[in-house]
């Protein structure tokens, strides 16, 4: 017969204990934490098996995170695109209206005034941005694609280096040129300082149609008769002499205000009523100098800005708008042609961005390009050169189009990746709660189980333990 000692039954008791507290205790934080799993000694295979379930589940959420900011991207641009259409359809309008002889300056003046305002609507439109990100500039989302560099008559621009000069080194009379072949100032190329008091300086080109004004000699200069713009290239032409009514007209910018003269077809100067006044006057070269290259205006100094001491309202003052690129750090125009992408599964990226480069016509024809021909043609009552930017126009509006089209069809395609995206997160959810999730009904009848059996085993741990030396003894 096996001899049983007290300290043998004392151990397997505690040991029994032991197991029956833990099993409780692993059963009572399963109902406090919702979890099968809280440990890797939980299971280590079901523990394996949740943790690519999660990897899976986040992959998926980042997925989901995405395509929504793909669609919220793409849906800014498409509508944003529908506004150019929209406001190309009015420059083709007023392009239409203004192609014809019977337009008065005036009324040209007023049909460029609104191209101008189209034009600057555009500036707004293209520049638009979502979380701070421009989109159109490609992937340089931190800049812009296109700038309203601005030069104004203020004293602040002027010696900031910020108003707009002219190339001092162009000369001074053409006497058989201008439009209409009588004599004129060649035409000057204007340049932009761009904040720098020393040449080489930037040729403004892309000036906005109707933007100029220019004071010369404390006098307002009018366009069409006093200068004429050549908006595409940035030059400006001085048009001292015009051909009114068989009469040449000699102004002279040196008198305040400016001096008109009459000369008849001999080149003799006339008074109103047709009397000689002086020979040969057509003959000479003009005793005045271009007011755009005169000495009277060095720029950053401020001589002859008006409200200076000792001025008398002489000095040059430009007001214009030109539009550019942005420039990267090496001063080199932006590229707009590389595409942004967002993942909308493992593995699978497209693109989700229209710059301007997929816009332009071709490189050097861009929708601002337009307009400004426009605005130009309409100024200048050139048929050809309005007819020229209508069909820009439409080149510009087709491509608007077709990038839409790819745009509708990327964004379909990122609609139905997002159901699918989340029809699969509820299934992979529903795997992962299956492994590592407590079902609270089996855990709650599980642990009552166990705390019966904890509290038998307690109860005849404490009956057997009562015995003492006396009861072996008897």
């Amino acid at each position: 017969m096996q001899r049983i000692t007290m300290l043998s039954v004392s151990r397997q008791t505690q040991n029994v204990i032991h197991t029956k507290f833990a099993e409780l205790s692993r059963l009572q934080q399963q109902q406090a934490t919702g979890k099968l799993l809280n440990r890797p000694s939980d299971g280590p295979a079901q523990v394996s098996n949740a943790l690519r379930l999660r990897t899976q589940l986040d992959k998926l959420e980042q997925s989901e995170a995405s395509i929504h900011d793909g669609l919220a991207w793409m849906e800014l641009t498409d509508t944003n695109m529908t506004s150019m259409i929209s406001r190309i359809h009015r420059a083709r309008e007023l392009g239409l209206q203004a192609d014809t002889d019977a337009l008065s300056p005036a009324q040209r003046a007023y049909i460029a005034d609104e191209i101008r305002e189209l034009t600057n609507q555009m500036v707004n439109i293209m520049n638009q941005r979502y979380k701070g990100n421009y989109i159109f500039s490609g992937t340089h989302t931190n800049l812009p694609p296109v700038i309203s560099v601005v030069s104004d008559r203020n004293e602040a621009n002027v010696r900031g280096n910020r108003m707009f000069t002219f190339d001092t080194s162009s000369p001074i009379w053409d006497p058989t040129g201008g439009p209409n072949g009588i004599g004129a100032f060649p035409p000057v190329q204007i340049l932009d300082p761009n904040g720098s008091s020393t040449p080489p300086f930037v040729a403004a080109g892309k000036i906005i149609p109707g933007s100029v004004e220019i004071v010369a000699g404390g006098q307002n200069m009018r366009e069409g008769i006093d200068f004429r713009i050549d908006y595409m290239n940035g030059t400006i032409e001085m048009l001292p002499l015009r051909n009114v009514n068989g009469l040449l007209i000699h102004r002279d910018m040196g008198f305040t205000p400016p001096v008109d003269t009459l000369i008849d077809a001999n080149g003799d100067e006339i008074d109103e009523d047709g009397n000689l006044v002086a020979t040969g006057l057509s003959g000479l070269t003009p005793s005045f100098s271009n007011p755009l290259l005169a000495g009277n205006f060095t720029h950053g100094n401020v001589p002859g800005y008006p409200g200076n001491p000792g001025d008398n309202g002489g000095g040059l003052q430009v007001r214009m708008t030109r539009l550019d690129e942005s420039k990267d750090f090496y001063g080199n125009n932006i590229s707009t042609d590389r595409k942004i992408f967002r993942q909308i599964e493992e593995g699978v990226t497209v693109p989700i961005n229209i710059s301007t480069h997929d816009l332009r016509v071709n490189n050097d024809i861009d929708i601002f390009t337009s307009l400004i021909r426009l605005g130009q043609g309409i100024i200048h009552g050139n048929s050809s050169e309005i007819n020229g930017a209508i069909a820009w126009l439409d080149q510009t509006m087709h491509n608007i189009l077709s990038a839409q089209s790819t745009s509708g069809a990327i964004m379909n395609r990122l609609s139905t990746t997002l159901e699918r995206n989340e029809i699969q997160q509820v299934e992979v959810d529903r795997l992962r709660s299956n492994v590592e999730d407590a079902d609270y009904a089996t855990t709650i009848m599980q642990f009552s189980v166990k705390q019966t059996v904890f509290n038998a085993a307690l109860q005849s741990t404490a009956r057997l333990m009562q015995m003492s030396l006396m009861d072996f003894l008897r």
